[in-house]
This record gives C-alpha cells, structure tokens and sequence, in this order.
C-alpha cells in the first residue's frame, strides 16, 4: 500500500474478495484503526447492496419485454437516442432555472386555485399562462404534480384541469414561437403535455373510464418519449398504466409494467414512488388470486406512504387490502381501517378520513355486510358535508339506501325520504329515476337490484350536474 489510505475502487476490491490475502490483511488492519476508512467502506458496501439489489430487476424488466407485439409500453423510449436538445448549460443558465423555479410557487397556487373554481375561471387562469417564460411552465407542471398527489380529493376536478391543460399546451405547441424559445430546453412542452395527459389519466383510474384513461397514458408515453425522456416521468406513466391494466384483468402485464416501474424508481433512490409501484404490483397479484401475497406487500408499504404523507395511494393501499381480506373471509377487516382512521387526522387530512371510511363501507357491502356498510355509508357522508362536498355526501347517502334496503326495507324508505328531498331541490337527479327509486322501495321486500341499478343511474347524474364546478 502506497498511501496512507485506500481509495475508493481500493476498497471496493476488498469488498468483492479480488484482492490477494497479504494486502487484504494489510487493509483490514488499517480498517480497524482508521474511523474514517471504515466509514467509507460501509458506505460503499451499502452502495454495492443497492445496486446488485436493484439493477439486475431494472436490467431485466427492460431488456426482455413481456408485453405483446405492437404494445406502445413494450419498450421503453430510449433515453440516450439522437435528435434531443441539449440541456441547459452555463452558469447564468442555471440561475436562471433556479431562480424560475422558486417563483413559480405563486403560479402554481393560483393554477390550483383556479382548478377548484368553475370551467370559465380555469380557462382564462390558463389562458393568462406566458409559456415563452420558464417560470410558468413550471408553474404549471408543479400544478399537475400537485394534481397527481392529491387525486383522492377530487379525480373529477383533477381530470377536467388535465384536459383544459393539455389544451393550453397543444395551443401553444400549434402556434410555434414556444417550441423555439429559451425555456424548452430546461422545460420542454412535450413533458407538460405528458403530465397534462398522466392527470387525465390517472384520474380515469378513478372513475373507472378506462378506456379513455388508457387512450390518455399512450398519449402521455409519447410526450415523455418526444420531450426529456425523463426516466422518471416514463416509469411514472407505467406505474398508471399497470394500474389500468390490473382493473382490465390483465394482471400479467400489468405486473410486469409495476416491475419495471419500481425498478426505476429504486434505483433513482425515490422511495415513496417505489411504493407507489409496489402497490400497482399488488393489486395485480391480488387479480391473479394471489391474496396473501397481496396483502403482505400492501401493508409493507403502508409506513413507507404514511411516512411520506402520500395519503393518495395509501387510500387505495389500504382497500386493496380490504379487498383481499374479504376474499379470504378474514375479520381483521375493521382492525385495518381503524388503524388508519387513527393515522389519518380528521382535522388535518379530512379529505383523506372521509374517503377511508366510504371505502370502508363500500369493503362492507361487497363482502355481505350490509347493516355496517349502511353505518359507515351515513359516516361518511356526514363527514363529506361538514367540507361542503355535496356531491360525494349525496352519494354516499344513496349508497347507504341501497344497503339499508337489504336487512331494513322501511329504513331505507324512511331515510330516502330526506336524501329525496335534497336532490330535488339541487336538481342533481332526474325526477323519473327518484320516482322509480321510490317505487322499488316500497314494500316489505324492494326490488335490491333495481335500487342497485336505479342508484348507479342516480350517482352518475350527480358526478355530471355537481361536480361541473368542482
């Protein structure tokens, strides 16, 4: 040993046992008696653990394609191919995307703050964007980012800022002079466009449209691929995309997409999207009848999300695990929520508590248990009033109806009644499916599966007629 203290790729040979046995020991005395040495060789171990761990899952998920031919998420864009622009370069470059960057906070609030005012609002709040400046495109990527966090709260909302952003986007794309201007190459319009597209999708996960969601994620990919080919933003759409394909029952791809997804992230360090992917991957193995899998990788990741505060995807997390606990006949079912009632703060996260509890009692009527599932239906639609969101409280008010009318026909007429009168005076119903609704009532034993269908009628005109605004 020439110097006093090893270097780097010294002591990753020491790791990987390539060094002869003299020098080996020669070091490991040294080791013992240098704190700053030995320090570094666990660093590097950790290191060296990370990435054996991670990049053969990422190698393989992206080199050997599990998907069918012409699938546009076969493959991945490739990120070092010709034709991208360089990156902005330069010292006053820099600063000058930093200083885009921290002012972009106002844009970014007044953007959200316009997503929850009407249609016209959002609109012109858009329409006032300079997409020449940086600082307004990432105001309003920071917008959509925000958008994606906080789907729970309102994926109809979320979904019409998506569309009324892609617009203002492919406007500005079709005029030209922002394709040309300083600010593409740090921000790039393709990647606005992209997340423009991954809201709209995302929030179609939600709404069950998912057929639309996925016309939107293969628009998204393709932004991505035209604009920074960020790995980041490709996994991400993947990441909803398996998501969709899980809910489709195509469990296979969509567990090979989670994979791959997650693969990326763990390796970019990004723990909280890696358990984002890792519960895409459970849902899919949940759809393979793999339950007990399902559940040991959702409540693994539980404290990864809560700790994060990544409440979007530890709602869904937790009725993934519902779902499989139901299907197993388990009753560790309340237990589960209750502890995430717990978590969840009413006060500070009231979004969050109040669709816990819908999915609660939606977890309840699906597995038979209907007098419960009325309890936690009149929960949460007390919980959805007190913030004002009369759409979602009106719905879970007609769920409660519909499971009262199985063990408490004369309940679920009586407390109709009072959910009838609401939704005629707000007009969000037509008068010919309350009327129906009340005939299917009627009687010692309703016609369950005319309310069933009569209520879905019921919920969809209130998602159209109040949520407009929302």
């Amino acid at each position: 040993m020439t110097a006093p203290h090893p270097d780097d790729f010294t002591l990753l040979v020491l790791l990987e046992g390539e060094m002869s046995e003299m020098d080996a020991a020669r070091l490991k005395r040294h080791l013992s008696t240098c704190p700053a040495c030995t320090s570094a060789f666990r660093e590097i171990e950790k290191l060296d653990r990370t990435l054996k761990s991670t990049l053969p899952t990422l190698e393989e998920a992206l080199a050997e394609p599990e998907l069918p031919e012409g699938d546009p998420f076969r493959c991945r864009p490739d990120c070092t191919r010709l034709g991208r622009r360089p990156p902005i370069a330069g010292d006053d470059a820099i600063h000058e995307v930093f200083a885009a960057s921290r002012d972009a906070a106002e844009v970014k609030s007044r953007l959200l703050g316009a997503a929850a005012a009407p249609e016209e609002d959002l609109r012109e709040a858009l329409a006032d964007l300079d997409l020449l400046a940086l600082r307004d495109r990432y105001g309003l990527g920071y917008a959509l980012d925000d958008a994606l966090y906080n789907m729970v709260e309102g994926p109809a909302r979320w979904a019409r800022f998506g569309r009324a952003s892609a617009d203002t986007v492919l406007a500005a794309r079709a005029e030209g002079r922002a394709l040309d201007a300083p600010a593409e190459r740090a921000f790039p319009l393709d990647d606005l466009l992209g997340l423009s597209l991954l809201v709209q999708g995302t929030a179609c996960n939600w709404t069950g449209e998912f057929l639309r969601g996925g016309r939107d994620l293969r628009r998204a990919y393709g932004a991505f691929a035209r604009g920074s080919v960020s790995e980041r933003r490709l996994a991400s759409v993947e990441l909803v995309e398996a998501q969709r394909r899980a809910f489709l029952d195509r469990a296979e791809e969509a567990l090979h997409l989670a994979d791959r997804a997650r693969g990326t992230f763990q390796a970019l360090g990004l723990e909280d999207e890696a358990a984002k992917a890792g519960g895409a991957h459970a849902t899919a193995l949940s759809y393979l009848d793999r339950d007990e899998e399902a559940i040991a990788e959702f409540r693994a990741l539980l404290p990864v999300l809560s700790s994060h505060e990544r409440w979007n995807t530890y709602v869904s997390t937790l009725n993934g695990i519902g779902a499989c606990l139901l299907r197993l006949g388990a009753r560790k079912l309340r237990r589960e929520y209750a502890r995430a009632l717990r978590l969840v703060n009413r006060e500070a996260r009231p979004a969050v508590h109040s669709f816990i509890r819908a999915n609660l009692a939606r977890t309840l009527y699906q597995g038979g248990r209907f007098a419960e599932a009325a309890r936690a239906f009149g929960a949460a639609a007390t919980l959805f009033a007190t913030q004002g969101a009369t759409a979602d409280e009106l719905q879970m008010s007609l769920f409660q109806v519909e499971a009262l009318s199985h063990p408490a026909p004369r309940g679920a007429a009586r407390r109709f009644e009072d959910v009838g009168e609401v939704l005629r005076a707000s007009n969000a119903v037509d008068s010919d499916i309350l009327r129906s609704l009340e005939a299917a009532l009627a009687g010692d034993i309703p016609d369950v599966d005319l309310v069933a269908t009569l209520r879905s009628r019921a919920e969809r005109q209130i998602a159209t007629r109040l949520r407009r605004a929302v």
